[in-house]
């Protein structure tokens, strides 16, 4: 299904979303040169799937015949023929055919409702996508642009490939269209999306989606071998020395099928090359190590199984068993092997420790720590925060949901799951490293994550055993995190501490003194930011300086945990009461249901007109920014007597270097600069002292 759930099983959504194993390669916005990346994606997916699915180490044989394997180099592209007709899809529907359809039919209803308003939406629209066009294609190599500009009709398969790619970078300078529409065309862009959301109650939900990919046709773009054109194209195949003959692969007139008979070589009983690779990963999970360690390699360059007999009969079994793999983690599970003592009996000890002192035979069971995602679910479970929901949207790592259901982006590591080796994400990772620093034990005892646990666990201990009962709470602790009661010493320990650390606890602040600052470490900046919340003992703060008297612009670096459900805005920073009737200002984010987008910056601007007369504007960037992420952002405010000032936006996107820096140049009709004697004090993560609009998450 990874390889070819779309041409085996096209109605099953789960196999279409199998296929996103094919989606995992990097694609880079800021790369004018298509036609290298394309290829650098190919390989990409070769040399993962011979690793993954076959432990052979192909990537040697791109250049040349493997050093050591009897690979050949026309093996590499006999495998990369395979995939060579590959198109990633995305926003493919993932729910059964009958409920897209139902969804189009009302889909189709909404779009007649709202016809004329869209048209004269997309009309205005058109000059500005038609510049960002422009503005993209520009920065083509000339090749790239006389592709685009030949029609659909008249390019080839590989033409069709590199053009999809382009379009992403074409799509993307378009999506910046609306931040470029200035003065009465953006009020008429406005008024137009509010007329058009009064029909969002005839509007059905989207139906779910999901990279996928499918073949750009029934013909396949040939594979060459680098410098070697003149052999010809080269036929899809599995290395020679397991298959000599080419695939026979069966097109629909859809798809070449090329994928699907590679599929279903590679599942065949008498290849069992893929069996045993899986049961060997499974082995791997259980014991720590394979019965090769070399999971993804078991050419000559690998190592050799300690138990070659078992692998063989293991491949066998799974196979026989219907490549179940619940039966084989039952069969591993309940083994004589699975069940010994990581202690053995000292005469079997002394004598097994001289003969395999690395416990490579497994006379005994390997004691082992934890893996990352494993000990972020433990430290959760523990504090009693962990979400057990099934399914659903990703989360951020910093929120308690069960690690298989957060997201994984590759520039933006997580600090606890980082420190205990989790993998890179830029290439399959056969193995983890199992190292043992002081970097983890200071993340364990000093970082906010870990108070932030501490001081949960310690809510729920008073809850439920009471806060008298101190004994019972050290002993329900002790449950919670290391799965068994106190020793009796370990008891008396753990009570004397706390009557150390009670007394030397220092006294409650009185009501209005100051605390310290509560502040972490910002992901991806140096340094430390301020932690808000509302609700908390640290909702806003406030700043002491003068206020601004004439132009003047507001930094900040932001990281948001989350915004209003509502329209809301949660405010960065500002100086204004809330009052329409009073001068002031205020920077933020708007809320899920805002009227123009959710998570986009905005400044909300309270001051006089050219007439004098006082106006409430809020200035929309069409920036927006995701939760959990961070960003730096700025608005830069000019007046102009005639009230023609401008507010210049600026994000900068900190977890991909790649993504360029954001600006967006928006009107405004205030014409005069704020008096300082006339604005309330500067406040962080709010605008006043008064609940309501308090920032959450990061500030610096």
């Amino acid at each position: 299904e990874q390889l070819a759930g779309d041409e085996l099983f096209p109605g099953d959504p789960r196999a279409l979303v199998a296929t996103g194993y094919l989606r995992h390669w990097i694609y880079e916005y800021n790369n004018r040169d298509v036609a290298d990346q394309w290829s650098i994606i190919l390989n990409d997916i070769t040399d993962t799937t011979a690793d993954v699915f076959m432990g052979l180490g192909l990537q040697c044989a791109r250049c040349h015949d493997h050093k050591f394997d009897p690979l050949l180099q026309r093996d590499y592209y006999r495998l990369q023929s395979v995939f060579s007709a590959l198109m990633p899809r995305d926003g493919t529907p993932v729910i059964p055919a009958a409920a897209v359809e139902e969804w189009r039919k009302r889909q189709a209803a909404w779009e007649e409702a709202t016809a004329a308003v869209r048209a004269e939406i997309a009309a205005l629209r058109e000059p500005w996508l038609e510049k960002g066009r422009a503005v993209a294609l520009a920065l083509f190599p000339p090749e790239t642009r006389d592709l685009l500009a030949k029609p659909e009709a008249e390019r080839t398969p590989y033409e069709r490939q590199i053009a999809a790619l382009a379009q992403r970078q074409v799509a993307f300078e378009e999506g910046n269209a609306d931040g470029k529409i200035k003065g009465e065309e953006k009020a008429r862009l406005v008024a137009l999306r509010k007329e058009l959301s009064k029909q969002d109650g005839l509007r059905p939900v989207p139906p779910a989606v999901a990279p996928t990919v499918t073949d750009v046709g029934a013909d396949a773009p040939p594979r060459f071998i680098p410098r070697r054109e003149k052999d010809g194209p080269i036929e899809p195949g599995a290395p020679t020395i397991l298959e000599p003959a080419a695939l026979t692969a069966h097109s629909d007139g859809v798809s070449t099928g090329r994928r699907a008979a590679f599929a279903q070589w590679l599942t065949r009983p008498e290849n069992p090359l893929t069996a045993r690779v899986m049961v060997n990963r499974v082995w791997r999970q259980h014991f720590g190590r394979g019965l090769s360690d070399t999971t993804s390699d078991f050419g000559r360059l690998g190592e050799k199984p300690t138990h070659p007999e078992l692998l063989d009969w293991l491949a066998a079994r799974f196979m026989e068993d219907g490549w179940s793999l619940k039966k084989l983690h039952r069969l591993i599970l309940t083994s004589a092997v699975w069940k010994q003592s990581h202690v053995s009996p000292a005469a079997v000890a002394e004598h097994a420790r001289v003969i395999d002192p690395e416990n490579r035979l497994l006379w005994r069971m390997n004691t082992r720590r934890l893996e990352a995602e494993p000990i972020r679910d433990a430290i959760f479970t523990a504090s009693g925060e962990l979400d057990l929901t099934a399914g659903g949207p990703p989360a951020d790592q910093s929120k308690p949901r069960r690690a298989v259901y957060t997201k994984v982006l590759r520039n933006v590591r997580d600090p606890l799951t980082d420190v205990f080796d989790a993998p890179q994400n830029f290439n399959s990772s056969p193995t983890r490293d199992t190292t043992t620093t002081a970097v983890q034990s200071l993340f364990l005892v000093n970082s906010r994550f870990m108070t932030d646990r501490a001081e949960a666990m310690a809510e729920r201990l008073l809850r439920d055993d009471g806060a008298g009962d101190v004994r019972r709470m050290v002993e329900d602790g002790w449950w919670r995190t290391a799965g068994r009661a106190p020793r009796t010493e370990e008891l008396e320990e753990s009570l004397a501490f706390l009557q150390e650390a009670e007394a030397a606890a220092p006294p409650e602040p009185e009501t209005g003194e100051a605390g310290g600052l509560i502040a972490e470490a910002m992901p991806q900046r140096p340094g430390q930011a301020a932690v808000l919340a509302p609700g908390s003992t640290q909702e806003r703060l406030a700043a002491v300086g003068s206020a601004p008297d004439g132009d003047f612009t507001a930094e900040a670096v932001v990281l948001a945990r989350s915004v209003y459900s509502d329209g809301g805005v949660r405010n960065i920073a500002g100086q204004w009461d809330g009052d329409h009737t009073h001068p002031g200002w205020t920077l933020g984010l708007t809320g899920k249901k805002s009227r123009r987008a959710p998570l986009m910056l905005v400044l909300q601007l309270t001051g006089p007109d050219k007439t004098g007369k006082t106006v409430n504007e809020p200035v929309f960037s069409d920036l927006t920014l995701q939760t959990d992420r961070s960003y730096y952002t700025a608005a830069a405010v000019h007046f102009d007597p005639e009230g023609k000032g401008t507010v210049t936006f600026y994000v900068k996107d900190l977890s991909n270097d790649d993504e360029p820096l954001r600006t967006a140049s928006v009107p405004h009709p205030l014409a005069a600069a704020f008096a300082p004697a006339s604005l309330p004090p500067l406040f962080l993560g709010d605008s006043d002292a008064a609940p309501g609009g308090q920032w959450d998450g990061l500030l610096d």
